[in-house]
């Protein structure tokens, strides 16, 4: 092989590790939106089960069984669905009388 061969060959290989570099960034990119679309696919769900079971359970009875920071996030989470579904409503925080 000459010089001119062997720089040739070189210069294939670099541009092939870059390429393969690059499609591994595009590659991690596109895992990271999936990623994102899926964990907010997740929170929407969760949003929404939780809605559910405000409306059709006893709101008191479940919320006297959680500690205070747990009520809060329920309650965070209740108002967060009132206003996805438009309404403007704002759930009744009882432990803090």
């Amino acid at each position: 092989m000459t010089t001119e061969e062997g720089l040739i060959a070189l210069l294939i290989s670099v541009i092939a590790w870059l390429t393969v570099l690059l499609l591994y960034r595009e590659f991690t990119e596109a895992d990271r939106k999936i990623d994102a679309i899926l964990d907010r696919a997740t929170f929407d769900q969760q949003r929404e089960l939780l809605g559910v079971l405000w409306l059709y359970t006893n709101w008191r009875y479940i919320t006297r069984n959680l500690t205070t920071p747990q009520r809060e996030l329920w309650a965070d989470a209740i108002d967060e669905w009132h206003l996805s579904m438009g309404e403007e409503n704002k759930i009744e925080r009882w432990w803090r009388e």
